[in-house]
């Protein structure tokens, strides 16, 4: 899943990518699949994640960091994923969060977030919202968000036909245009998604998942 996230974002950015994160990376499988299918793409994928596993458990990928956000530099960070992070987290996190990614991010950058918004609750999974057991405090909506982190200086899209994800990107911009963008994607990030193979595999991955929106 989070390989397609991935994908998508690439598709979805307004502008290249050079430095990908992954927020809440967990022991870092994403870093370890990515690195199997761009072993050598422009981009730098990094992950990572405030609560690891033990030593034994965690990637031994090169981009792996324990801890938060602040350690990285300032205006660093093109786009990333957050998957199934932020229904762990109380309000005064998540506005932490995006306050703390707004510093870390270059202007433009995109960032997709997973996690089950009020409509797929309401919808789809009343169970979803369960702290006893899988530690799902909160539920979101795009609007809430708006509201909360809206003056930090964030543009939330929801995602057609998805209750589960939206896109967040670094500025003030009109609301995205999705079938222009899926069809027109940056070059250096269609580059970045084939690597020196050329191998299509992760950009119509991203793509074709797109397509459905």
């Amino acid at each position: 899943m989070s390989i397609a996230r991935a994908a998508e974002v690439f598709i979805l950015a307004r502008k290249p990518i050079k430095t990908f994160l992954d927020i809440g990376t967990g022991p870092g499988f994403f870093l370890d699949a990515i690195l199997k299918y761009l072993p050598d793409s422009d981009a730098t994928f990094l992950g990572v994640e405030r609560f690891p596993p033990e030593k034994q458990f965690q990637t031994t990928h090169l981009g792996f960091r324990t801890g938060w956000l602040d350690q990285f530099d300032d205006n660093s960070i093109n786009g990333g994923i957050c998957i199934e992070v932020l229904e762990h987290l109380s309000t005064s996190e998540v506005r932490d969060l995006f306050s703390i990614l707004f510093i870390k991010a270059t202007d433009g950058a995109t960032f997709m977030f997973n996690t089950g918004l009020t409509e797929y609750v309401k919808n789809e999974d009343m169970a979803y919202l369960d702290p006893a057991v899988r530690g799902h405090i909160s539920i979101w909506s795009v609007n809430a968000l708006r509201k909360l982190v809206g003056d930090v200086g964030w543009t939330f899209s929801p995602l057609p036909n998805r209750s589960w994800a939206f896109l967040a990107e670094k500025g003030p911009y009109a609301q995205v245009d999705f079938s222009t963008r899926v069809w027109n994607p940056v070059p250096e990030n269609v580059k970045a998604l084939c690597g020196s193979s050329n191998s299509q595999l992760l950009f119509l991955l991203g793509r074709d998942s797109l397509r459905a929106l």
